[in-house]
């Protein structure tokens, strides 16, 4: 990860692997999640739930990026800043939004 040029990156949850790719960008403040619960009620506290989180080469995750567990990253893509990723994103797109979401693809 000799790439990452940017600081307080600060919360990495690594409960089922992260993965991240040559020259990988990170900005300040991103989170990478493999963690969660169950959404019924009765199981939420007896048990957790994980996936890893895979990023291909040459990625750059914006500045407060939240990525959910099980997602992949294609390679040159762009998470931008605040998106929170919660399906997988294709190579060379840009996801943007509270769900990131594709808004253009090259």
């Amino acid at each position: 990860m000799e790439d990452v040029k940017n600081q307080n990156c600060t919360f990495f949850l690594d409960y089922a692997g992260i993965r991240l790719g040559e020259r990988v960008m990170v900005g300040p403040k991103a989170t990478f999640i493999t963690v969660g619960h169950p959404v019924d009620p009765e199981e939420r506290r007896g048990w957790l739930s994980g996936a890893p989180i895979d990023v291909a080469e040459n990625v750059w995750i914006g500045a407060g990026a939240t990525i959910l567990p099980g997602v992949s990253i294609g390679r040159d893509a762009v998470v931008a800043a605040g998106a929170v990723v919660t399906d997988d994103v294709p190579p060379a797109s840009l996801v943007t939004g509270n769900k990131a979401t594709v808004h253009r693809r090259w």
